[in-house]
């Protein structure tokens, strides 16, 4: 039983907001998303500006414990997609009146496995290649439905502090997620017998993730946000007025059991035409950090869960746990600590939306069942409380959007 509470967090733009994608100044390029470590690192600022000391217990049960309280990446939708989604090059999105729809690749790739990356859009008529699709989304009652962060690019010049006037060659600009490009009906006297004027007004922006908090960080986060009213400044430019937040706790989520991820896992099965076994895919959604024993950075999974084969044991016994398939990167973990004013460690991690996929015997599903509840309880690998290591078991995903087995097909699936 999970000791903690799986509640979604919504965060509100009320100001435009700058998040460097890397640390070079001459770049512009701002993140579509609010890192886990970027989203930790502003609410625990805030708590010290507010009074409190890393000596608390509330301190320590909010930031330095993983097993009372774990943050998320924040974005436009609840749900990543794995990397194994994909959507037609010309008209990318799920199936709307542009969109020719997302397809998840994997169940196709266990049938045939020589058959990948040859996919075409599965839009009629369309005949495009597809290509990896990694917008988050959100389950409506619809079908599922992603959005973009809107960007905008802000234009400075550089004043000379000496005659107040602009800087010769002096000119740079700032990405933000922000969209004043609406605009809507104002009434007024200004104009031909008061007609309307027309004023740019911003766009409502919302970024949500699911944390996990236990009992008792709940009531210290809920104390945290009473103290601020909800706001928390987050990212750069703070000074400009950027990254106004107002943060709300919303739904709680009840986790998946054991019992989804057997259904699941069986009906995978079923889906790649693999009979008397179970396929069990695991997913990182905020991805990982991952090290052996001797703190080498791995892609792996194995490295942390003991009993996982490693990816490059293809060639285990029928009866034993293998490997079928993984589609994963690796990735430069970089940051900035802003209570040393320096850059944080680099760490190489595993991207987000990376899956691992094996097949189980039938007969030894009953037997890692526990270990999997556990699995999802505390994830894996390194800096858990800013959410790297949470693992999804048996995501649906791979079934609801699987591209449908041709007519006439052959029965039998590559092992």
């Amino acid at each position: 039983m999970s000791t903690r509470n799986r509640i979604v967090l919504e965060a509100e733009l009320l100001a435009p907001l700058v998040l460097k994608g890397n640390r070079q100044s001459q770049r512009s390029d701002c993140l579509d998303c609010i890192p886990g470590t970027t989203l930790r690192g502003a609410l625990a600022g805030a708590y010290l500006r507010f009074g409190g000391t890393p000596a608390e217990a509330a301190f320590r049960r909010l930031f330095l414990d993983a097993q009372q309280a774990r943050w998320a990446t924040l974005r436009t939708g609840l749900h990543v997609p794995p990397l194994t989604a994909a959507s037609c090059k010309r008209s990318p999105g799920f199936s709307g009146q542009d969109e020719h729809g997302v397809v998840d690749l994997l169940v196709a790739v266990l049938r045939a496995p020589e058959g990948e990356g040859r996919e075409e859009c599965p839009r009629p008529g369309c005949g495009q290649p597809l290509k990896p699709f990694g917008k988050a989304y959100d389950r409506t009652s619809t079908g599922p439905k992603s959005t973009s962060a809107p960007k905008a690019t802000a234009m400075h010049v550089g004043i000379d502090r000496d005659t107040g006037a602009a800087r010769h060659s002096i000119f740079f600009s700032e990405e933000a997620i922000a969209d004043f490009s609406s605009e809507e009906a104002i009434a007024g006297d200004a104009g031909d017998a008061g007609a309307p004027s027309r004023q740019p007004t911003p766009t409502r922006i919302v970024l949500r993730g699911v944390v996990e908090l236990g009992d008792a960080a709940r009531a210290d986060f809920d104390a945290l946000l009473g103290d601020l009213g909800g706001i928390v400044r987050i990212g750069r430019s703070r000074s400009r007025g950027r990254g106004k937040v107002c943060l709300k706790l919303r739904e709680t989520l009840a986790a998946p059991s054991a019992a989804d991820y057997e259904a699941t896992a069986r009906d995978l099965a079923a889906a790649a035409r693999r009979s008397g076994e179970r396929v069990l895919t695991l997913g990182f959604p905020n991805g990982a950090i991952l090290v052996d024993e001797v703190l080498r950075f791995a892609n792996d999974p194995a490295v942390s869960i003991p009993w996982l084969p490693a990816l490059d044991r293809w060639d285990s016994p029928p009866d034993r746990i293998r490997p079928l398939y993984a589609r994963t990167r690796l990735q430069l973990v970089r940051g900035w600590n802003v209570a040393h004013q320096l850059p944080r460690q680099d760490d190489m991690g595993i991207l987000s939306g990376s899956v691992f996929a094996y097949t189980v015997p039938a007969a030894q599903w009953p037997g890692i069942a526990a270990e999997l509840v556990a699995l999802a309880e505390h994830g894996v690998g390194l800096r858990r409380e800013e959410g790297f290591g949470t693992v999804s078991i048996c995501d649906r995903f791979h079934l609801d959007a699987a591209i449908p087995a041709a007519p006439g097909s052959h029965p039998g699936g590559a092992r």
